[in-house]
């Protein structure tokens, strides 16, 4: 407890202690009050910059358009394109949520990098005229032409509906 006088008065400060280790948060509540809100404004811009930059990925995941590479792998297995539409932001459908590559060559750690994956929900029209839905994951890449892998696979597909 700490006596101070002011104006002729006691007043006694009393400082509650706590020990909440160490970081930002600790930091941001043991700061005088002009400190702490800049640090609360600084975590609040951080914070809609962040939204801000969710929201332009999810329009420009939106608006890639891989007709011409679904059409082409469509083609061989004699379907037809009806209908491609962007799932939403982290929907990835039956594929998995997180793949890890055991074996991947190393030559690029450390490099830029561009490899991107997006999935579209596919409608497809079969020989028979029966729509289907299809998931299809799209990999590109800067060294490597884009791949689109189907689930459920095209050659089931085929065979269920011959």
């Amino acid at each position: 407890m700490i006596r101070t006088e002011l104006y002729g008065l006691n007043l006694y400060n009393r400082f509650v202690e706590f020990n909440c280790g160490s970081g930002f948060i600790c930091e941001l509540l043991t700061l005088n009050g002009e400190s702490r809100i800049m640090n609360a404004l600084i975590v609040i811009i951080f914070i809609i910059i962040s939204l801000g930059l969710f929201y332009i990925r999810y329009k420009i995941d939106a608006r890639r358009n891989f007709d011409e590479l679904l059409k082409k792998e469509l083609k061989p297995h004699g379907f037809q394109l009806v209908k491609s539409e962007y799932p939403g932001l982290l929907k990835v459908g039956p594929f998995k949520k997180i793949e890890v590559e055991i074996g991947k060559p190393q030559i690029n750690r450390g490099a830029i990098q561009y490899e991107r994956t997006y999935y579209r929900k596919l409608q497809i029209l079969t020989n028979k005229n029966q729509q289907v839905q299809v998931w299809a994951k799209i990999e590109t890449g800067w060294f490597k032409s884009a791949t689109a892998d189907f689930i459920p696979n095209l050659n089931e597909i085929e065979r269920f509906t011959a």
